[in-house]
């Protein structure tokens, strides 16, 4: 994109933009008056404005197209303006915004989540925004319990951290391979997603979960995946 419109951005390191922001939020949070949370963070810090934003001004203010008014559209239109960009316009096909965070109501009023509606962030300059859309006491906090469903038992997620629930035979076999493949050579550079989920994993417990794990999830076999 620099190359085509021959614009070089004032953060172009997206690490220093993020540090900019999270460093402005530390201080200029008050925490006489904290926001309620039960986030052991406790950073809830108000948002940029163009009278209290330090940011160093922008030498130019170059036309930005977000397609999409999903979270991740919403998220960039909300940190362009925080930074102090003006000139950009978000688009979006359907009526409203959401993307894959909508829900959709059938004619029998069951209601449908298009994606992933739980978060699980360890990003503090993210779950600081989050604090600021939603008071964390409006939240809704669960326990995450996902388990697989393999040899006729739930094995607890992540199943690598689980094995001791497989069959016995099966078990060792994971822990015999995942000790060889730390004393083999490092293996070559990954060309499809097989090889990088043996090179992770082992070749056994790739065999045993991550391949077909991940052929449902994607609806694709590994070996036609790039890594």
């Amino acid at each position: 994109i620099k190359a085509e419109i021959g614009w070089e951005p004032r953060y172009a390191d997206i690490e220093a933009m993020v540090r900019h922001g999270w460093d402005w939020r530390l201080k200029h949070y008050d925490p006489a008056h904290p926001s309620p949370s039960v986030d052991p963070l406790e950073h809830s810090g108000p948002a940029f404005t163009e009278d209290s934003d330090d940011a160093p001004k922008l030498g130019d203010n170059p036309r930005i197209a977000i397609i999409g008014a999903g979270p991740t559209g919403l998220c960039a239109a909300y940190r362009l303006t925080e930074l102090g960009y003006t000139n950009w316009e978000l688009v979006e096909a359907s009526e409203k915004a959401s993307g894959l965070a909508c829900t959709i109501r059938d004619e029998n009023r069951f209601s449908w989540d298009i994606g992933v509606h739980c978060l699980f962030s360890h990003f503090e300059f993210f779950d600081a925004l989050l604090d600021e859309m939603l008071p964390p006491k409006e939240w809704l906090y669960h326990q995450r319990y996902s388990p697989a469903r393999m040899r006729d038992t739930w094995v607890g997620y992540p199943v690598q951290a689980n094995l001791w629930r497989l069959p016995r035979d099966e078990v060792m076999g994971i822990v015999k391979d995942l000790a060889q493949k730390e004393a083999r050579p490092p293996p070559p550079k990954p060309r499809n997603f097989k090889e990088w989920l043996h090179a992770g994993f082992g070749e056994a417990l790739t065999q045993s979960f991550m391949a077909p794990y991940n052929s449902k999830v994607w609806a694709h076999p590994p070996h036609e995946m790039n890594s």
